[in-house]
């Protein structure tokens, strides 16, 4: 189970989605993502309409979305208008 570290600065793509797979570990920010899903391990900033931390999911850091749903972990400061935990 190789685990990928990188240190980027993500901007939404055109269709603004972004999504951390399960085998992934990624350090970064994530800016004005329109959808955003984190199954693996995630460190950083994320700002996103739309925000879903799956069961396998890992998030450590800054978070502001619209609607945030989260069945993983998550530490740090959230900001959502719609929140969602699911167990």
């Amino acid at each position: 189970d190789e685990n990928i570290k990188s240190n980027l600065d993500l901007s939404s793509n055109d269709q603004g989605t972004v999504v951390v797979g399960e085998s992934v570990n990624l350090e970064g920010k994530i800016d004005n993502s329109k959808d955003t899903n984190i199954s693996g391990q995630y460190s950083g900033l994320i700002s996103s309409d739309s925000l879903c931390i799956s069961k396998s999911g890992e998030l450590k850091g800054e978070v502001s979305a619209e609607h945030l749903s989260i069945e993983g972990e998550v530490e740090g400061e959230i900001k959502a208008g719609d929140l969602y935990i699911r167990s």
